[in-house]
This record gives structure tokens, sequence and C-alpha cells, in this order.
């Protein structure tokens, strides 16, 4: 699957019953909150690509951690729990990591509980301080 379709699928299953008046398709929705979810978390330029596996090269580690965290959103949750999450990315990474989680939270008021090994110092301070 290509992250548009990622995306798509998830908000097609989350789409409200009653929406903003100029939302009346559920289609025009999807599309709307698809442009926002991409452009807030860097993925315009991966929109079409891949997301790969082990056997399949798509999108590199911190964009595959952002379209999960995006996904996460698409879901409006009231509590979004992380557990290992920055495994494998390196500093800089888990830090836009981080932050985005923060942006995720604020916007959304909503809880989000995460479990970080081994966090460089600017991560927890990040995460806390906003």
């Amino acid at each position: 699957m290509t992250v548009r379709q990622t995306l798509t699928t998830a908000l097609k299953t989350k789409t409200p019953g009653k929406r903003l008046p100029e939302q009346s398709h559920k289609k025009q929705f999807v599309d709307e909150f698809l442009d926002v979810l991409t452009k807030m978390y860097g993925l315009t330029k991966q929109v079409e690509t891949v997301v790969g596996n082990a056997f399949i090269r798509g999108i590199s580690g911190g964009e595959r951690k952002r379209l999960s965290i995006a996904e996460q959103m698409a879901t409006r949750s009231s509590i979004n729990m992380w557990d290992g999450s920055t495994r494998g990315l390196d500093a800089s990474s888990a830090l836009d990591y981080v932050k985005s989680l923060r942006v995720q939270t604020n916007l959304l008021k909503k809880a989000t509980m995460v479990s970080i090994y081994q966090a460089v110092s600017s991560a927890f301070s990040h995460s806390i301080n906003d």
C-alpha cells in the first residue's frame, strides 16, 4: 500500500457521520483530512510511495513513524499509547517524532503516553515543557 492508501483506509473507517456543511460528502472529508495529515507530518512528497516492508523498499523509518502517528490521529482516539516507538531511529528522527506527538496531543487535547528508551535529554525536555 502507498502512504495515500494507508491514510485513506484509516480515514474512511473513522469518518464522522455528522460533518461540517461544506464537507457533506465523505470523499471530500477524507481528501481534506488526508491533505492536512500529509502536510502536518511532512509526508506530501511520499504520498504515492509504497510503505514497504522487510522485502519491499519503501519510505524511510522516520517517515514510517510519522505515518503511524498520522494513522493514529485519523482514528481520533481519546488516549494514545506508544511503547518503544523510537527504536531504530537516530536522535534527530526521535526528536522529530516526540515533537509530532506533542503537536498531536496539544492540537486534539488528548492523552498521550510514551515510553522511550535511551532518550536524548532534548526529547524528554521538549515532551514535558511545551
